[in-house]
């Protein structure tokens, strides 16, 4: 590995580490962050989620590969549920000389039974907003790594942008019509 491939581990293992930590302490969370396994990615092309909530990382996608295109998660709640899948991103817009400039990212790829969808975050919009609530009991969910950060750059903590997903599995609400 070079010294710049390391240097980029680095400074993104220290942003995740600082992502997740702030946001159990400020959320008071005693949810699962999900790591996955290489194993598994390898056996079976994907990581099998099963948790009722849980959250998983763009950055833990960008150094592992578990949630990446290649091994995605595979996000399964009960027969009968439903999934909510919310975003948290971590996007600063760039400063210009002329002042701030729009910063967007292609972030994931959900796909729900045929239905595929695309993740956008850009500055500017709400650090947390709700993307998705499942029409099927399964849902597959991959990171557009590539689109992360530049091959270019080390990214610094304070400026990379980095992303959180959480899902939740829930009861779907039956609608009753007299």
């Amino acid at each position: 590995m070079s010294l710049f491939a390391h240097q980029k581990h680095a400074c993104q293992n220290i942003v995740l580490e600082i992502l997740l930590t702030v946001l159990q302490q400020s959320m008071c969370l005693h949810e699962t962050v999900l790591t996955g396994s290489v194993h598994e990615c390898h056996s079976r092309h994907h990581v099998t989620a099963t948790d009722q909530s849980a959250y998983v990382s763009s950055a833990l996608a960008a150094t592992t590969g578990i949630g990446s295109t290649s091994c995605p998660w595979q996000v399964r709640a009960a027969e009968g549920q439903r999934i909510n899948v919310t975003l948290m991103a971590f996007v600063d817009a760039q400063t210009t000389g002329t002042g701030s400039q729009k910063s967007c990212y292609d972030v994931a790829v959900i796909r729900d039974g045929a239905s595929r969808h695309g993740v956008t975050a850009c500055s500017g919009q709400p650090r947390q907003q709700v993307i998705l609530v499942s029409d099927t009991s399964v849902i597959e969910l991959e990171f557009v790594v590539a689109n992360m950060a530049s091959d270019h750059v080390v990214p610094h903590p304070g400026q990379a942008a980095q992303f959180i997903i959480h899902y939740q599995c829930k009861q779907r609400i039956h609608t009753v019509h007299f």
